[in-house]
């Protein structure tokens, strides 16, 4: 009898643990879709044309690995190619795009010092991630994914945010 509870116990705890894996990549696939639809409500100054570089700097995590869904999609004329620059920020140039992963929390300030004047938009769901230098904070508000903008980060790299984008976030820090 303690044997088969055992059992059910561990099977229990299976199964239990599943969805929490499908959750976490649906809300990754959902925050994935967020950043894609990001990149049509840029505006890039215009030497920076051809293919729209979307780098992922960070350890894999269920983000960035959905974020690999997006190689080959368009967006405004341009055809999305996703680099993984892995944890070496110095492959980050031509970047129009540049998620920080989660591992990267501690060297988050030093990387946003680092690209701050490249015209890249900046995007992570590190916390408080636009309140420290980052231009777009992935934030879960509830069951939802919500964002925060840092308007004065996006204009010091030169990009242009559309009135609509900043309609949409839940704060902008001017």
């Amino acid at each position: 009898m303690r044997a088969l509870l055992l059992l059910f116990s561990i099977l229990c705890g299976m199964l239990a643990a599943r969805p929490v894996t499908a959750l976490e990549q649906d809300e990754a696939a959902v925050k994935a879709a967020f950043i894609y639809n990001f990149t049509k409500f840029v505006e890039w100054p215009p030497e920076t044309s051809g293919p729209l570089q979307i780098c992922l700097l960070g350890e894999p995590d269920p983000l960035l690995n959905a974020l690999m869904n997006l190689e080959g999609k368009q967006s405004q004329g341009s055809i999305i190619h996703v680099r993984n620059a892995g944890r070496d920020a110095s492959l980050l140039d031509g970047c129009r795009v540049i998620v920080v992963g989660v591992s990267e929390t501690v060297r988050a300030a030093a990387i946003l010092g680092n690209v701050q004047k490249q015209p890249a938009l900046t995007v992570s769901e590190i916390e408080r991630f636009a309140d420290d230098g980052g231009m777009i904070g992935l934030v879960v508000d509830g069951a939802r994914v919500r964002f925060e903008i840092n308007a004065q980060a996006a204009q010091r790299a030169n990009l242009k945010l559309s009135a609509q984008l900043l309609k949409l976030a839940r704060k902008v820090k001017p």
